[in-house]
């Protein structure tokens, strides 16, 4: 086995890992995001939402909705509606058309999301604590950098093409 594989292969699992401990750590008693988590739309709605609150500190636009989910505006629709009756996310018409709203996220959703990332609770850490302790484990406490992955992944590859041409020329 190339050495390469295996360590961005490793680095791969730990990230799948981590994504299957999120679902579970959603889905648990008392948290704030269950609803959330319940089915892909809702997931992605909930990183569009908080990804342009985080990274852009704006609202989401009802037309990004839309274009971004993978379900009927007539489903859109519902799972917003209900997203603002459970105090998730709060509407505000837009000033040019009324009809059309852009969304933020509650004080509640940010706080659940903060926790879903960055709780250091014994046995509920959040998903950014749970990763970091997973990668000391795998890769120990120099860990494995996102930098050095991508090397691997780079060389990996170059690998396989330069067998594959040695393949082609016997």
């Amino acid at each position: 086995m190339i050495l390469e594989a295996d360590k961005f292969r490793k680095f791969q699992g730990a990230f799948l890992k981590t994504r299957l401990y999120s679902i579970e750590n959603a889905d648990r008693p008392g948290s704030g995001l269950k609803w959330w988590f319940a089915n892909s739309d809702r997931i992605t709605l909930h990183h569009l939402v908080m990804m342009n609150y985080y990274l852009d500190h704006k609202p989401t636009d009802e037309d990004e909705i839309k274009d971004r989910l993978r379900c009927t505006s007539r489903t859109v629709r519902t799972i917003l509606r209900t997203a603002v009756e459970i105090g998730s996310l709060e509407a505000v018409p837009l000033e040019k058309d009324s009809r059309r709203k852009t969304y933020y996220p509650t004080r509640g959703l940010c706080s659940d999301t903060d926790n879903f990332f960055g709780s250091d609770e014994v046995g509920a850490e959040g998903l950014l604590f749970y990763l970091s302790e997973l990668l000391t484990e795998l890769f120990g406490e120099g860990r494995y950098p996102i930098t050095q992955y991508l090397e691997d992944v780079k060389e990996f590859h170059r690998l396989i093409a330069t067998l594959m041409e040695r393949s082609k020329s016997r």
